[in-house]
């Protein structure tokens, strides 16, 4: 799929309210890709440890990686390997320490459901066409989360939070065995917004970041004989124009300027 090569009608969803729940359907799979899809979803059975969880129970797995993409020309390119960093305002747990992550295989970054994934994600955003000529930065999550009986597994420990991005996909691999993994959306404020539970394969929330937050319930196995498993792809989506406004102080002012002229003017028609 080429990126940018259709209009999702969820982009004024985001627009008004800054997350969308979309429908698997929507990601679907092409028939072409099907091989690619189970080689895929595959590599979460191969991701290492999160070391960054503290106790004796390890509950997360987890790979990261970054990629620069030209929507226009339907390009990516990977980054060197880097560290990952959060603010301690965006993230109170992990905020202000550099997190070392394996990084994702080069087989996943180079599968061609990784571009069909990040293709259909900018379909739903409704970024304005003169911010999608420069680079986006793409961090790319591959996260499984592993509850136990009397060993609850937590995909966000640290409850509500921001990323610290522009946009998010979160995007569901696979579950199994699971009960809970709910998903909660709030305002900056706190006041709830919405409350779903990914339940199929690519069942997906995307949100601007900087406009929400969102936090993920424990999970904890339905057959206590066996563990609950919820394999998560999240992908991160920030412009060199995200950048340079947050160095100078002011993202949240210029955050407008992203918007689609094209969903302002689905809008006015209503």
């Amino acid at each position: 799929m080429k990126m940018l090569s259709v209009s999702s009608g969820y982009e004024s969803e985001i627009q008004n309210a800054g997350y969308a729940i979309l429908p698997g359907r929507l990601f679907q799979i092409p028939s072409h890709l099907a091989r690619n899809w189970k080689t895929f979803v595959k590599s979460w059975e191969l991701l290492p440890q999160d070391d960054s969880i503290s106790g004796a129970y390890c509950y997360r797995f987890r790979r990261y990686s970054r990629l620069v993409c030209y929507p226009h020309e339907n390009k990516i390119e990977r980054l060197p390997h880097a560290s990952f960093f959060q603010s301690a305002s965006n993230n109170h747990l992990y905020g202000g320490i550099k997190r070392e992550f394996a990084p994702v295989l080069p087989r996943e970054i180079k599968n061609a459901v990784l571009r069909h994934l990040i293709g259909i994600d900018f379909c739903h955003f409704g970024v304005s066409p003169k911010y999608l000529n420069p680079r986006w930065f793409v961090g790319v999550h591959q996260i499984r989360i592993v509850g136990r009986r009397g060993h609850p597994g937590m995909p966000t420990p640290e409850g509500m939070h921001r990323d610290g991005s522009h946009f998010i996909g979160m995007h569901l691999v696979g579950r199994r065995n699971v009960r809970g993994g709910y998903t909660r959306i709030s305002d900056q404020d706190g006041n709830g917004l919405a409350i779903t539970c990914l339940t199929y394969p690519l069942d997906s929330i995307v949100v601007d970041d900087t406009r929400v937050r969102h936090a993920v319930t424990p999970i904890q196995p339905l057959d206590p004989n066996e563990p609950a498993v919820r394999d998560m792809l999240i992908l991160t989506y920030d412009t060199v124009v995200d950048k340079d406004a947050r160095k100078m102080g002011h993202y949240r002012n210029r955050r407008h300027r992203l918007v689609s002229s094209a969903s302002v003017s689905k809008q006015k028609k209503k």
